[in-house]
C-alpha cells in the first residue's frame, strides 16, 4: 500500500526553503519537517504523552546532533505510541527527542507555524519515499 501526503514548500530566508508536512503524533495534529539531510528522525522533547511507560532515557549510542546555531544538543530516546502520516501508522515508533526550540522559533518568526519533528532518512527509506516536487506530495509505502 502507498500513501500520498501534501507537502508544503515553504520559503525560508532568501533562496532556501523547506518541506513541510502535517501528520499526527499521538493523534495530535503536528508539523513536521522533511529533512532528507538528517539520519534520523527527530522529535521535540516537548511533546506530550510520547513515552511508552513515561520515561525517556539518554541514547545508548549517546546520539548529539550539531546544529548551525549552538552546540551539540544532548538526545534522549523514547517511544511514539503513533505516528500518523497519511494512512500509514506507526505504533510504538522509537525515535530521539531534543530540543528543537531555535527551529520553532524560527519558523514561529518567518511564517507563524510550530514544528513538532524533523522526519530523517531512517524514516524515508524505510518507507520507500518519493518527494515529488511537481505535484508536491510525499509518497510513502507500507
Amino acid at each position: 500500500m502507498i500513501t500520498k501526503i501534501p507537502v508544503k514548500i515553504i520559503k525560508i530566508e532568501n533562496e532556501g526553503s523547506h518541506l513541510i508536512i502535517e501528520g499526527k503524533i499521538n493523534k495530535n495534529k503536528s508539523s513536521l519537517i522533511i529533512d532528507t539531510g538528517a539520519s534520523k528522525s527527530v522529535f521535540n522533547r516537548k511533546i506530550s504523552g510520547t513515552a511508552k511507560d513515561g520515561t525517556r532515557n539518554p541514547c545508548k549510542d549517546d546520539l548529539h546532533t550539531a546544529t548551525l546555531f549552538s552546540d551539540d544538543i544532548p538526545s534522549e530516546c523514547g517511544i511514539i505510541n503513533e505516528l500518523q502520516l497519511g494512512t500509514l501508522h506507526n505504533y510504538n515508533y522509537e525515535v530521539t527527542f531534543m530540543d528543537i526550540e531555535y527551529i520553532n522559533k524560527l519558523y514561529q518568526d518567518t511564517v507563524g507555524k510550530k514544528i513538532d519533528g524533523l522526519i530523517g532518512n531512517d524514516l524515508l527509506i524505510a518507507h520507500q519515499a518519493i518527494i515529488d516536487y511537481a505535484n508536491k506530495t510525499l509518497t510513502l509505502a507500507y
